[in-house]
């Protein structure tokens, strides 16, 4: 195929930024938005081949020239993106949010960003939120391609021209489906992020370029566009966030860009290609390149500022706000620097080049080095609230066997001597991860062993389908019963039960919400069905348990700050500011948000014979108010996570220990909450309130 100019593949490019773009902005009906970035890939490897072997047959290619134009059409807009984020850093991120931006600057100038992030976080993971240059991945991943891949061509169409280039470029695409499919088993982050995995998707179009394919008639062209659009856009709507991806799952949309293009080839005038050739779509696909480098860090940035996620209403302003950028980026910025006489010629453009990246990197080592506080003065206790953030939910007792791309994660915690066995079983979402240590602790400190398994997103309830950040549930049923099979298996003395409760009651929404087919009032999505479906499957829950022989103790859950407390004091610390309501709350605001799970969980405690409770909202708050930590530590890592000082006040509380150690012994009920007369000023009145 020769090159000319295609204002399909431009509009190929809008829906593809768009998708993930809105992907990012978490609208929830483009939950499979990421697939945006597989199309990209086709449509680069489509371009690039086709340039280069151009090149080659009429004996014009150069390697230098090549790298020449990557130059041009690449660093411009990325420096200004890097140089835009770290300004607007230094006045909204804190310290050490900081040094993360900078140990990310040199990753992302030399092209190795998905290596640096492969190793950090998930790109699914809630904390990804807070990584402002994560989207950078993908660009590494093109742009090492295009190291090996250019001579690959060469030296294979030098050998034995196209044919010979097809054959070996599909062995290639081959191997990496099926490393990429292979990996999605026994590593998937290594799967996610890495070009061997990825490499096929390029060679998609890189094959579409090279490939003989006949031509064919504008009515069978103009069914393979509409096939290819609809392969395209299906995945955006119906893929998730806990889809194995990518492998398989990436040949809809990699095939459905690969139909796109051979259709708009043959067929101009059909449906789909005079869809994407609407002069808003070839806009958007030519500042597709500057939109896709702007709109994360702004979210992201956004969302660090924030504490929390963003509303529909501001993530659309940002979107907004980073189409604008894009726009001036492309007028002011990539197309007068991709004019190879504006900066001096080839050689003047490589060198501007070197300095660049020599410039970023001397600023991300000159930010870590400045960590000594020349440049970020910090009080210890903004350092200890720094230390409280930087924990997130996880534990120092033991290496989790975690998949971050799923959100599970599992350990066993024995003390010396102990067999291969387990005593207690923590089972639960991220909160159960979170509070799993000060669990651990006590145990191991009373001679048994206890095992955690948690699904981050996932309520530890029996019978119903609870979508796990937005998607439709599957995993979290299947996860819940591959658990309760354990419990069935391994007939541990004690199941701990552990959840973000007001999850799914105080916060219900119509898409996280708990349904259960066999309650009428929960058949279909809502709030009010996710509060009547709570206590039902609470209580089922704990009788499915008892019937295995083991006791069950249910925890109520934390209390809940709006305002993460850690965040807010470093903030104040840092910025300037008044802390002093940062670390509390009142009784009646706990009570609100989780009082009437709270009293769903005592409930179900006092029904079921060897079951019991622990109520933390009495472990952190009192007559008046709660707190989120002391002169000493900060409990909680976020807004409703625990830190692992946090975690550790249910290792020393007595009441707690007194509560494990009675259902263990037996299957006596034992409550650890004050009877009703005795509970903090509208406690009960408020909790049931809650929810109607």
């Amino acid at each position: 195929m020769s090159l000319a100019y295609r204002p399909d593949i431009d509009g190929l490019r809008a829906v593809a930024v768009g998708s993930v773009v809105l992907f990012h902005g978490g609208f929830s009906l483009f939950k499979g938005g990421f697939v945006g970035v597989d199309v990209f890939f086709v449509i680069s490897g489509f371009l690039i081949t086709t340039i280069i072997a151009e090149d080659v047959e009429r004996g014009r290619f150069s390697l230098a020239d090549f790298y020449d134009r990557r130059i041009r059409r690449i660093l411009p807009a990325l420096f200004l993106v890097l140089a835009a984020t770290t300004a607007i850093g230094a006045f909204i991120l804190l310290p050490n949010q900081m040094e993360d931006l900078a140990r990310a600057l040199v990753p992302a100038t030399l092209f190795y960003a998905n290596i640096h992030f492969m190793g950090l976080e998930s790109y699914f993971a809630p904390a990804a939120e807070e990584l402002p240059l994560l989207h950078l991945w993908s660009l590494a991943v093109e742009e090492q391609f295009y190291i090996v891949f250019p001579l690959l061509l060469f030296a294979f169409m030098r050998l034995g021209g196209r044919r010979l280039a097809v054959g070996a470029l599909l062995a290639v695409a081959l191997v990496s489906l099926v490393f990429a499919q292979v990996e999605l088993q026994d590593a998937p982050r290594r799967a996610f992020f890495l070009l061997s995995a990825r490499a096929w998707e390029l060679l998609a179009g890189s094959l579409l370029a090279l490939a003989p394919l006949p031509k064919v008639s504008s009515r069978i062209a103009a069914g393979l566009g509409a096939v290819g659009l609809a392969a395209l856009l299906v995945p955006v709507f119906l893929y998730g966030r806990n889809t194995a991806f990518p492998g398989l799952a990436a040949l809809p949309p990699v095939l459905g860009a690969v139909l796109l293009i051979y259709s708009g080839r043959h067929a101009a005038g059909a449906p789909a290609a005079r869809l994407l050739g609407l002069p808003a779509m070839v806009y958007m696909g030519r500042i597709s390149y500057s939109l896709y480098l702007w709109h994360w860090p702004l979210l992201s940035l956004a969302f660090i500022y924030r504490g929390r996620a963003l509303t529909p209403l501001l993530a659309a302003a940002i979107i907004a706000l980073a189409v604008a950028l894009s726009a001036l980026s492309l007028r002011y910025v990539e197309t007068p620097l991709r004019r190879p006489g504006l900066l001096g010629g080839r050689r003047m453009a490589r060198f501007a080049a070197a300095a660049a990246v020599m410039l970023v990197a001397v600023l991300g080592a000159r930010t870590l080095d400045a960590r000594d506080g020349r440049i970020w003065p910090l009080s210890p206790r903004g350092l200890s609230a720094e230390a409280a953030m930087r924990e997130g939910h996880g534990m120092t007792i033991c290496e989790t066997n975690a998949d971050f791309m799923r959100g599970t994660a599992s350990c066993t915690v024995s003390p010396p001597g102990a067999g291969k066995g387990y005593d207690v079983l923590v089972w639960g979402d991220s909160h159960a991860r979170a509070s799993f240590q000060g669990f651990a602790e006590l145990l191991a400190d009373k001679g048994m062993s206890t095992r955690l398994l948690t699904l981050s997103g996932c309520p530890p309830l029996a019978g119903v389908v609870a979508p796990r950040f937005g998607d439709e549930g599957a995993d979290c049923a299947t996860f819940n019963a591959a658990v309760m099979d354990e419990i069935a298996t391994a007939h541990p003395k004690l199941v701990v039960v552990v959840g973000r409760w007001a999850l799914w009651t105080t916060h219900a929404r119509h898409n996280v919400a708990l349904t259960m087919p066999d309650l009428p009032a929960a058949r279909l999505p809502s709030a009010e069905g996710s509060r009547a479906a709570f206590p039902v499957a609470l209580r089922r829950t704990v009788e499915e348990i008892r019937k295995t022989g083991a006791s069950v103790l249910l925890v109520g859950q934390v209390p809940e700050y709006p305002n993460p407390p850690a965040a807010c004091v470093a903030r104040a610390e840092y910025f300037g500011g008044d802390a002093s309501g940062c670390m509390t709350q009142s009784v009646e605001e706990m009570t609100r948000v989780i009082g009437a799970t709270d009293a769903e969980v005592r409930k179900a405690a006092q029904d079921v014979p060897g079951a019991g409770a622990v109520l933390l909202s009495q472990l952190f708050c009192d007559a008046k108010e709660c707190r989120a930590g002391d002169d000493a530590a900060f409990f909680y890592s976020d807004g409703n996570h625990l830190s692992l000082a946090g975690a550790r006040r249910l290792r020393d509380d007595a009441g707690v220990q007194a509560t494990i150690m009675d259902l263990l012994r037996g299957p006596a009920r034992h409550v650890q909450a004050q009877a009703e007369d005795e509970a903090p000023a509208g406690h009960l009145s408020g909790a049931a309130r809650v929810g109607n």
